[in-house]
């Protein structure tokens, strides 16, 4: 076991760093203890890094309780949580993509990244594109 879980004082980001051996308790873990009604309310952005992750040990069951719990913990919410995954490991990604098709309803907008720059990088990009959309609208008021 070796996941790390830090969250910003604001409680708008949590990073979630995994190392050597992630199994069935931790990725239960993650969830839950991202999903707390503390921090559901101002959760904003989540960066989960698998690139240290050595062994995978959970299964489909495992994939089905997180996306429940995220879809349940999400339905009141008007935005989305943006969650970084950052990996290049094809186990995880394709263990990613079978939690999204899980979680079609859930209010997350998940996007894999195989480093933290190239998700800083489409952060910014996004923050950028937004921006020039606000001052499109601002002009032609």
């Amino acid at each position: 076991m070796g996941t790390k879980h830090l969250i910003s004082s604001d409680m708008k980001r949590a990073n979630i760093i995994c190392t050597d051996r992630l199994d069935s308790k931790d990725a239960h873990l993650i969830v839950d203890n991202l999903l707390t009604p503390t921090n559901l309310g101002k959760l904003e952005k989540v960066s989960l890094d698998y690139r240290a992750v050595k062994h995978f040990e959970f299964n489909l069951q495992d994939i089905g309780y997180m996306s429940q719990q995220c879809t349940e913990a999400t339905a009141a919410r008007t935005d989305d949580i943006a969650m970084a995954v950052i990996t290049d490991r094809v186990l995880a990604i394709r263990l990613t993509n079978m939690w999204q098709a899980l979680s079609t309803h859930a209010k997350i907008d998940m996007e894999i990244f195989p480093t933290p720059e190239a998700a800083e990088a489409a952060e910014a990009a996004e923050a950028a594109e937004a921006a020039e959309a606000a001052e499109a609208w601002l002009a032609a008021q």
